[in-house]
């Protein structure tokens, strides 16, 4: 069954980020070059969102699957996923949630306490994605939606209704937009596939079409623009 994937962008206030971007390449340690570029992800569960999935860790399997596609580095910038006691009166449906919200100002001030106490964990340069109880059925238009910048930092939402096993690279698919956003200079989040500029590929087999299901399929103008974004940040191993 085919599900609608959804985008919200919006301007934040980081100052245009830094002036410089990753190297394309490497991304991996060579005997050359010793640095390693990485996107950081941190996740929450919030009260009432699914956890597992086929009894695993929701998330772990998710980001498993974004690294896959992607094929370069992404860290969880904690060993275990959060689980929060909250839903923080989001919206029952992700279709729903706004920027203007109270919940959305609520999120960003738990997040920036959280940054606070964690410091090693970036910040605006770590990417949230939030689980949330949304009460989308399975063929709901909305099942996922990206944020560049609530606050400064990039939200992505993540509804119960994705996870069926037929949604495996939804989290990729959302973690492409915000990378496509990302971008030092000139703000394009446009999908390179796409001739005509949209955000989506239009490829029904891509990772970036806007039904991802469990697409595993990128063009390498894609992988390039990723990795251009200016929240890669440099691994300490």
């Amino acid at each position: 069954m085919r599900k609608k994937q959804e985008l919200s962008f919006y301007h934040g206030s980081e100052g245009g980020g830094p002036d410089w971007n990753p190297p394309s390449e490497p991304l991996i340690r060579t005997a050359s070059d010793s640095t390693v570029y990485g996107i950081r992800l941190l996740a929450f569960y919030l009260k009432g969102a699914t956890r597992t999935q086929d009894n695993k860790d929701r998330f772990l399997a998710d980001l498993i699957q974004a690294k896959d596609v992607w094929n370069f580095p992404m860290f969880s910038v904690t060993p275990e996923t959060y689980s929060v006691g909250s839903d923080f009166g989001l919206p029952n449906c992700l279709d729903d949630v706004d920027i203007s919200g109270e919940y959305m100002t609520d999120l960003m001030i738990f997040r920036e306490t959280h940054r606070r106490l964690h410091p090693v964990e970036r910040g605006v340069k770590t990417i949230t994605i939030w689980y949330a109880p949304f009460t989308e059925s399975l063929g709901a238009d909305v099942l996922g939606r990206a944020f560049e910048s609530v606050g400064g930092y990039p939200f992505i939402f993540m509804s119960n209704a994705a996870n069926n096993g037929f949604n495996n690279s939804l989290l990729a698919h959302e973690i492409g937009h915000i990378l496509y956003f990302k971008q030092s200079g000139n703000i394009d989040a446009s999908d390179p596939t796409d001739p005509n500029g949209s955000i989506h590929s239009p490829q029904p087999d891509n990772v970036m079409f806007s039904t991802p299901d469990n697409n595993v399929n990128l063009e390498q103008s894609q992988i390039n623009k990723a990795r251009n974004s200016f929240l890669f940040v440099e691994i300490d191993e």
